[in-house]
């Protein structure tokens, strides 16, 4: 996850049946009434015929307590975060459910974040199978938040009973401002030696350059940049960089800003310039009040920039330093 580990994996969940919760349905709020009203005219009539329904009401409920709670059991679950987060975009990633179990699949599972957005669906998970269901997470505004606790829940076998297996694990994750305006161009001022046109020169467009890193696809890339190789091994789509021929430098000033909406605005444009100038291959640098990050290429630079600007003070009165 950038700086604070984002792209490794959390621990697996604690076994389900050690923090399970169980709520009725409206399906089983129904049957319970049912069973309630047959019960008592059983009673009032002493029809064993009544109570033979009631037996098969109450025996149903039990079943559905007995197998949505082995359903759960043993499943493990772990998070695969995106290496960047970036703020009001969706950062998608999976959550990876396992099945220990030698014998028993498990079914209709519901895998997400407690209190965020973030759920995805398995509708059949085989004896030591492990699966990968998407997620997508995303973040209103920069800076470090945390995921809290994972969710695993279940309706089977017949949709009474909602089983829920709630499991802290909190996970630090590093949310990286909103890239937005038109890079190198109507957004924050930058200084170096680069065209103008940087939408109509891309120095990686013809292969020119050296290598410098590979980097994850993002929309608006050429798809002549892939490089398929990578992408087949990590399983997402993966982007070459390249150094220009004139081994350009742009620094990158951020001037801050007396309203709170335009420094949040200025941060985020910004950040547009930073990404904009490492797709071109250029050494990019940052300036911010007294702090200066000299012109460098690299992955390692790039997160660095992206990490200061997430970090910088909501209060422009404050050391914009990280």
């Amino acid at each position: 996850m950038g700086a604070t580990g984002q792209g490794s994996p959390s621990p697996p969940v604690e076994r389900a049946r050690a923090r399970l919760r169980r709520s009725l349905r409206g399906p089983g709020w129904l049957l319970l009434l049912l069973a309630i009203v047959t019960a008592a005219a059983a009673v009032h009539t002493a029809n064993n015929r009544l109570y033979l329904v009631l037996g098969g009401m109450l025996a149903m409920l039990c079943l559905e307590l007995l197998l949505g709670a082995w359903n759960l059991r043993n499943i493990t679950a772990t998070r695969k975060l995106p290496p960047e987060v970036f703020a009001n975009r969706s950062a998608r990633g999976s959550i990876v459910l396992g099945n220990p179990r030698r014998l028993l699949p498990a079914a209709s599972l519901q895998v997400g974040e407690q209190g965020h957005p973030a759920h995805s669906r398995a509708a059949w998970l085989s004896p030591g199978e492990q699966l990968a269901v998407p997620v997508t997470w995303r973040f209103t505004a920069r800076g470090r938040t945390q995921l809290a606790a994972l969710e695993i829940r279940s309706h089977f076998p017949f949709g009474l009973v909602e089983h829920c297996c709630l499991v802290p694990r909190p996970v630090p994750v590093l949310v990286y401002p909103h890239a937005i305006g038109q890079p190198g161009r109507d957004a924050q001022r930058t200084i170096g030696s680069h065209n103008r046109d940087d939408d109509l020169h891309d120095p990686r467009a013809t292969g020119a350059g050296d290598f410098l890193d590979l980097r994850e696809y993002q929309p608006g890339d050429p798809t002549r940049l892939i490089h398929w190789p990578t992408t087949a091994r990590m399983g997402r789509a993966m982007i070459v960089i390249r150094g220009s021929d004139s081994d350009e430098e742009v620094l990158v000033e951020l001037e801050e800003q007396a309203e709170p909406h335009r420094w949040e605005r200025s941060i985020s444009e910004a950040c547009g310039q930073v990404l904009h100038h490492v797709r071109l291959g250029r050494a990019v640098g940052l300036r911010v009040g007294r702090r200066t990050w000299p012109p460098r290429r690299g992955a390692p630079q790039h997160r660095s920039l992206l990490t200061a600007l997430a970090l910088l003070p909501h209060g422009h009165d404050e050391d914009p330093g990280p």
